[in-house]
């Protein structure tokens, strides 16, 4: 009752300029949308257009939801929001709020590749406030929420920096580039990652007894 669906097709061709939004395209639980190397063949299509709202369907606890930046053509597992009673950024938040997630997840069908019925997620519940209220919401979730990524990225970006010394340092030693026939290697004590269960209800007890 207060969203509309889009439901129109069109021929894909991957020869021209046209746009495509498959779900490895959509970070989870990130309005982001990045490229890949796929390469689509020609074939009828689901259309979305810029300021839809798209779901993805197949395996929802993935999270893939976006605010479609441009037109496009895209995968009939993404559900397409054209239309909503207030602000649409209020209802890319809602769909990615924790709670509606789980909800749809439970409703999936399929063991290898889970997807939720569209039927299902559209007769799903969402409280919605005044629309202010609902700017409001939308402007505090941007603002903490670009926080958030930013620290994301940076710490990305420390884990490629010293994933690249760690390549670099195995080369260097394998190579020869690098004389480690002198390093000491220190004594070290030997720690189990993982006990058994047996061991582990036996301390248990004993801690108990204790």
């Amino acid at each position: 009752r207060i969203t509309n669906i889009r439901k129109q097709k069109g021929l894909y061709k991957p020869n021209k300029k046209d746009k495509y939004i498959g779900l490895e395209n959509i970070q989870s639980y990130s309005n982001c949308f990045f490229e890949t190397n796929t390469v689509y063949e020609e074939s009828n299509q689901a259309i979305c257009r810029e300021g839809d709202i798209v779901f993805g369907k197949l395996r929802p606890y993935l999270a893939k939801v976006l605010k479609v930046p441009f037109n496009a053509f895209c995968t009939s597992e993404l559900l397409i929001f054209s239309k909503f009673n207030g602000d649409m950024d209020f209802l890319r938040y809602a769909l990615l709020n924790e709670k509606f997630i789980d909800t749809v997840n439970e409703s999936t069908y399929g063991a290898k590749m889970p997807r939720a019925n569209a039927d299902y997620i559209l007769n799903l519940e969402i409280a919605i406030p005044p629309l202010e209220e609902q700017k409001e919401i939308v402007s505090y979730l941007d603002k903490n929420c670009k926080k958030i990524d930013l620290e994301t990225q940076k710490i990305e970006s420390i884990i490629k920096t010293l994933k690249a010394l760690k390549t670099r340092l195995i080369s260097d030693v394998v190579t020869g580039e690098i004389d480690v026939r002198d390093i000491e290697i220190p004594d070290y004590e030997f720690v189990a990652e993982e006990q058994t269960e047996s061991s582990t209800e036996t301390e248990q007890t004993e801690e108990q007894e204790d």
